[in-house]
């Protein structure tokens, strides 16, 4: 799953955006696609309180406060594709900035032949990155719909129950067929089996609970710790 996140205050701008996108994913990319519109800043920082999963961002910045929420975004989604919207009364050193790395850069007025193949290079950019430095980062879930591409950064723990495993982030769930046995043998070594149905990512431990046979995440989430597996947890000395 890719997830692309685009904000412009100009409505005809925002569909053509979302409709180049849609048209360029199908093409470039068998992964699923998520997409989240928005035309004001104050509507996307409601959106990303929830710590989403954000693959790419094309931003208006023209918007009030966009640029200064821009840092800000930027540091929570370092390695994100960023594209940016303007226009010629906003002087270039406002935004091209170390802590911004926009990756691509579209000037008011729009023109549709200019939007689609910035749009198109952005994208193959991303994609090329993507594969290249991330190809060791991601648990890729195969599925209908195509690919999910989930960061082991943001993954919780994985679950297995009702004839599946459920991938758990902050937010989201994935289900898809696999077994527990196998995902031991295939995950970074931060991921830990703690349970006959669990394994957790060892990163987002905030307190083992030995004696509730309990391991406390970040975020108040919880999983189970089976005596069998308690050796392991103890040298967590949490």
């Amino acid at each position: 799953m890719i997830s692309v996140l685009t904000v412009d205050g100009i409505e005809e701008e925002l569909s053509i955006l979302h409709a180049d996108l849609k048209n360029i994913a199908a093409k470039e990319t068998e992964d699923y696609w998520n997409y989240f519109c928005f035309s004001n800043i104050s509507d996307m920082e409601k959106f990303l309180e929830n710590q989403p999963l954000i693959d790419m961002a094309c931003i208006d910045i023209t918007l009030d406060g966009a640029l200064e929420r821009l840092a800000e975004y930027r540091s929570k989604y370092m390695d994100n594709g960023l594209l940016l919207i303007t226009d010629t009364s906003m002087s270039p050193l406002l935004y091209l900035k170390p802590g911004i790395k926009a990756d691509s850069l579209l000037m008011r007025p729009l023109e549709e032949s200019v939007v689609n193949s910035t749009l198109k290079e952005f994208v193959r950019s991303f994609l090329e990155t993507s594969s290249q430095n991330n190809q060791n980062r991601r648990y890729v879930i195969e599925c209908q719909e195509g690919k999910i591409q989930v960061p082991y950064k943001d993954i919780y723990y994985f679950e297995a129950r009702e004839k599946k495993v459920f991938l758990r982030t902050l937010k989201e769930e994935f289900g898809f067929y696999t077994t527990i046995e196998e995902l031991t043998t295939s995950l970074p070594d931060e991921f830990l089996r703690c349970h006959r149905s669990y394994i957790v990512n060892s990163e987002k431990i905030v307190r083992i609970m030995i004696s509730q046979n309990v391991i406390q995440l970040h975020h108040e989430m919880e999983v189970p710790l089976s005596r069998s597996y308690k050796p392991e947890f103890k040298k967590f000395g949490r």
